[in-house]
């Protein structure tokens, strides 16, 4: 087994962003040989098409199911002890908030399932550093060389999955949006340390980065954008929702409805603040399942093509 390792080819494609690079990271941790594998991606590692190269993430305990329960406490263990991870991990906590019946009540079931994994309120969400800080520090992700033939190709282009390869309308990309304020060195101080404060209706922010800046980002069901292409495997042309880039078009923002959204977080949250000037809007392209769960398997119609898509804005 070892041996087969040690030989195996492997091609990551979109092997920039968070999911390929978690795998050829875990690649090389299991035995494989680092010439051996090779990532293809539009842009330079971190890939400026990535949905992680972004300010921060929200380190969450996916609750749907005892699985999503396993493997979120699985990560939160390596970003909290991984030699590699854990300075990127900050211990903040997450403060959920609702106003309606319903919301209410959901939190409470969130709780319960929380209290059955054996994880404390006080640990059960964080904030991390952006992909691109966490991959700035991983030489073993630099391109060595090019190759275009492999044992197995891992196909892990994010929000760009169904545009290149027939996945069958399981998933759907969808853009999510974000903007920036900038506080001063004292406000920057009061709300340094403070969880994440999120509210699954408005919107959510994190605490500043070590430059005053705050991040915040409001909740709805995301923007698609349908296009008519055919994607490899496909018998026919399909709409499919097709992401834009803002690598390739650095100068656009968001909807102007998003404007107002991003207000409404910061005038419901941070108050205070709600007349400073937003910068650096942009959408975050995910691509969604319909139960938001993870597709991760080998392509029924192609033999050693393994498809790892489905983030749901999770992963």
């Amino acid at each position: 087994m070892e041996s087969s390792r040690e030989t195996r080819k492997v091609i990551v494609v979109g092997g920039g962003g968070t999911m390929g690079s978690s795998t050829v990271l875990h690649l090389l941790r299991n035995g494989y040989t680092p010439s051996n594998i090779t990532v293809l991606d539009t842009y330079e590692i971190p890939s400026a098409q990535s949905a992680g190269n972004d300010l921060n993430k929200i380190m969450g305990i996916r609750l749907r199911n005892p699985v999503d329960v396993q493997l979120s406490l699985e990560a939160r263990d390596m970003w909290r002890n991984d030699p590699l991870f854990k300075s990127f991990f900050h211990n903040t906590g997450r403060l959920d908030c609702e106003s309606s019946e319903a919301g209410i009540a959901a939190l409470r079931e969130e709780y319960q399932i929380l209290l059955e994994a054996g994880v404390g309120l006080e640990e059960s969400n964080h904030w991390l550093d952006s992909e691109e800080e966490i991959l700035s520090k991983l030489p073993l992700l630099e391109k060595q060389n090019i190759k275009y033939y492999a044992d197995k190709v891992v196909l892990a282009a994010g929000a760009w999955s169904p545009v290149l390869v027939d996945l069958e309308d399981q998933c759907c990309s969808k853009a999510w949006v974000y903007a920036h304020i900038q506080l001063t060195p004292e406000e920057a101080a009061e709300y340094k340390g403070v969880p994440v404060v999120y509210n699954g209706d408005i919107g959510f922010f994190f605490e500043p980065n070590e430059y005053g800046v705050i991040k915040v980002c409001d909740e709805f069901p995301g923007f698609s954008r349908f296009k008519t292409i055919q994607p490899y495997g496909a018998s026919e042309p399909k709409r499919i929702s097709v992401p834009r880039s803002h690598a390739k078009h650095p100068t656009d923002t968001y909807p102007d409805s998003s404007e107002i959204t991003i207000k409404k977080a910061i005038s419901t949250y941070l108050p205070r603040f709600q007349n400073k000037e937003l910068f650096n809007r942009a959408l975050c392209w995910c691509t969604d399942t319909s139960d938001a769960a993870l597709l991760i398997c080998e392509h029924p119609r192609w033999k050693n093509l393994i498809v790892a898509s489905g983030d749901s804005g999770d992963a």
